[in-house]
């Protein structure tokens, strides 16, 4: 090849390289926000946490978070500048519709000045969204660092005051928002409206706070990207069934009964079975068989309204081989208190749990919570679950 035929080919290759750069950045400028599964920690690549003290995802609850007076905005002048901590943050450029779905736990909150925050937001001075808490629902823009909206929207006979699951939605066209709520995850209610905000609302955040010494706590499941609420609700089945089915081990580990049990369910997701050859119950209770078997288990995990199944590839011990101890669940106490973290204990499936040492707030008498009902220390223990104190 010649030197000018050299030239040439290096010539057209750069042009070729400069030719694809705007079409890679593009794609990129424009790429769909991802919605998150946060009952799976392998997700948690998909948002960050600001300065982040307690907030995390948690086995089978979802990203756990508390309120916190260090928001992002002042809350009963308990902040001095902006720097929100445990601040949630999900890339989201372009046009969307998200919605998030969380659990919430009053604890032992008096539940004055509460309230979990979902917002578009370019920085602390530009952002826009819903909040909820404090027996409404309320508006919140900012606008070049001047709070334009604060106020109560929608109000509410009980409010966040009692351990309930809500959604919220904000549809993002431009720098206008629209903002939804809802109790059932299908009916939404368009709460607020806010057009020519100025706010790009490149990221999505959420946050937690308070005007109290304690706070309340929160449990979000999923964030959904999309205008469609039957997808959505398909969506979070197919996350908890997946969630669930990661719980069966390939090689089933008899009991000394010759028995298994497969998860019951997932939160408000409930299971049922059925497996070729038959050896299971509908309520997920395997038998072993004479030999040794390949299984193939039929996982259908129902939930919001919609079905999901897996089959799952099992080996299942012949009869007589258990020596696996009873089925055991991981029981959470929760003693809604800042000076103290967290205990969670193992305990033997049918046995009772006594609350662990240390978990006693001197001078204070805990009443222990199994979401709205007080627990009865007496019966045994059937399923995983958290104890909050109040």
């Amino acid at each position: 090849m010649s030197k000018f035929s050299r030239a040439v080919a290096i010539l057209l290759c750069v042009a070729m390289v400069l030719g694809m750069l705007p079409t890679f950045a593009f794609a990129a400028e424009n790429a769909a926000p991802q919605s998150i599964n946060f009952l799976d920690p392998s997700e948690a690549s998909k948002f960050t946490v600001e300065n982040k003290s307690v907030t995390e995802i948690k086995a089978d609850e979802g990203l756990y978070l508390v309120s916190t007076t260090d928001a992002v905005e002042p809350c009963n002048g308990q902040i001095s500048s902006f720097n929100a901590k445990d601040l949630v943050k999900i890339p989201a450029e372009g046009d969307w519709t998200a919605t998030i779905k969380f659990k919430f736990d009053q604890g032992g909150s008096q539940g004055y000045y509460e309230f979990f925050g979902f917002y578009a937001m370019d920085d602390y001075n530009n952002m826009v969204g819903i909040r909820a808490g404090d027996g409404a629902i309320q508006d919140f823009l900012r606008q070049a660092g001047t709070v334009k909206a604060d106020t109560d929207g929608v109000k509410t006979s009980s409010g966040l005051k009692s351990a309930s699951t809500h959604w919220l939605r904000i549809a993002k066209t431009g720098d206008d928002y629209v903002c939804y709520w809802s109790t059932n995850g299908v009916d939404f209610t368009k709460t607020f409206s806010y057009e020519d905000t100025g706010v790009t609302g490149n990221t999505i955040a959420i946050d937690a706070y308070t005007g109290m010494a304690s706070g309340y706590n929160y449990s979000v499941e999923y964030l959904y990207f999309g205008d469609d609420t039957d997808a959505m609700n398909q969506f979070a089945v197919d996350n908890a069934a997946a969630v669930l089915a990661k719980k069966i081990p390939a090689d089933i580990p008899l009991k000394v009964d010759d028995t298994y049990t497969l998860p019951k369910g997932l939160g408000s997701y409930t299971c049922s079975y059925t497996a070729e050859p038959d050896c299971v119950t509908a309520a997920g209770k395997m038998t072993a068989l004479k030999d040794e078997t390949e299984v193939t288990v039929h996982m259908t995990v129902a939930g919001a309204g919609k079905t999901s199944t897996k089959d799952i590839k099992v080996t299942l011990p012949a009869s007589g081989t258990g020596t696996a101890p009873a089925v055991t669940y991981m029981v959470t106490f929760n003693p809604n208190y800042s000076g103290m973290q967290r205990v969670t204990v193992e305990v033997p499936e049918g046995e009772v749990v006594a609350v662990p040492e240390g978990m006693e707030r001197v001078g204070f008498k805990a009443t222990w919570r199994n979401g709205n009902a007080n627990y009865d220390f007496t019966k045994g223990v059937t399923a995983d679950m958290t104890l909050t104190a109040s």
